[in-house]
This record gives structure tokens, sequence and C-alpha cells, in this order.
């Protein structure tokens, strides 16, 4: 019995959890045929968090809303979008700075993904939180990316969650 016990005590660790780090692997949900709910967690000041980023497939482009935790985990998002998609990642919107909206936006500029953020956000992550800034500060909104077959309008409602707080709709 007591061998039972510890074969499963030993495996529990691998279901469901990166073997790295004790995080839950990332997870993919098609919300619709262009529409994928991604959830990736991480330890924040000692809790397991769970974040959740959205991936949007048009005709000619597919956007990101927001990247994961950190390098890896959008590495990952990265090589899912190249091998389920038909048109991978190439544009990322960031709504606000925070490491669970931005840690991993230097990958996301070492794969030739452009990053667009608000003004204010811009501002707030620059060089003091060790996040690269994102390549392109909107102008104006609503902002308007034709992804082909799919629009979706970036909207400045004001400060809330964030300074430079954003919202996508499709």
């Amino acid at each position: 019995m007591k061998r039972f016990v510890l074969a499963i005590a030993l495996t529990l660790p691998f279901i469901g959890f990166s073997q790295d780090n004790g995080v839950p692997e990332m997870t993919y949900v098609g919300l619709d045929q262009r529409t994928t709910l991604v959830t990736a967690w991480a330890y924040y000041e000692g809790h397991l968090i769970p974040a959740n980023y959205l991936i949007v497939e048009g005709d000619s482009s597919s956007i990101l809303m927001d990247t994961p935790w950190n390098d890896e985990q959008t590495e990952e998002i990265i090589a899912w979008s190249k091998k389920h998609l038909d048109v991978p990642i190439s544009i990322a919107v960031i709504t606000h700075a925070h490491v669970d909206r931005m840690g991993g936006i230097a990958t996301l500029h070492k794969n030739g993904i452009r990053t667009y953020i608000h003004e204010d956000a811009q501002t707030m992550n620059a060089k003091e939180d060790g996040y690269e800034p994102a390549q392109n500060v909107f102008s104006s909104y609503p902002y308007r990316f034709d992804l082909g077959g799919v629009e979706i309008n970036v909207i400045d409602p004001g400060t809330g969650h964030a300074p430079g707080n954003l919202i996508l709709t499709i």
C-alpha cells in the first residue's frame, strides 16, 4: 500500500502542471472559428494566478490581446499560433502595463510581432519595471485593425484598472 501511495504522490506533479515551476500548463479554448481563449498561470506575490488572453484570426493577420506572464509562455503561444492558425500572430495589443499583460513583450519583438500600447501605459511600464517598450503608441481612438474578414476596434475608456487601460472589441 505504501508503494501505491508513493507512486501516486510522485506522479501528481506531472498531471496538468509543467515540470519546471509547478504552474499548470497553458490552455487553449476555441470560442468560435476565429477566436481562441488562452489561459496562462504564474505565481505572483506567493499566489498562483491565472490570466486570460485572446487570439483573433483574420484572413490576412491575427492579433494577440496582451502577452503572457513571461517569455517562455509567450514563445508557447507563438508556436501554437504557427501550428494551429492559418495566419499566425503578427500583431499584439497591450491593454495595460502589468506583468500579466506584457511579461513576454521582448519575445513578441524577437519574433517580428508588432506591438501597440496606450501612451500612458507605455510611460508607466517604462524601463523601471524591466519591460521592453511597445513599438507603437496609439495616436487616436478608436483605432481599427483590419485583419481581413474581421475588424478589431481599440477603445480608450479612460483610466480604470491601470493608466492607459484599453478595451478591444470585435
